[in-house]
């Protein structure tokens, strides 16, 4: 599954952003730096995936590799 990932200007965001771009319960990365841009499976319980925020992303720690 192939990411679009618009990354904002600011440095640590784009980092936090490369992370997650590999994580395996994301599906999507808006390109609207909102509060929640992110979408994910792991949350939702399901397929569908739900809208959760950039700290929510780092703390499930899934973009880590193992």
């Amino acid at each position: 599954m192939k990411k679009d990932v618009v990354l904002q200007n600011s440095l640590p965001l784009v980092a936090a952003l490369e992370q997650i771009a590999h994580c395996k319960s994301c599906t999507s990365i808006s390109e609207h730096a909102s509060r929640t841009p992110i979408k994910c499976i792991k949350y939702a319980g399901s397929l569908v995936a739900i809208s959760v925020n950039l700290a929510t992303c780092h703390t499930c720690g899934d973009y880590k590799p193992h």
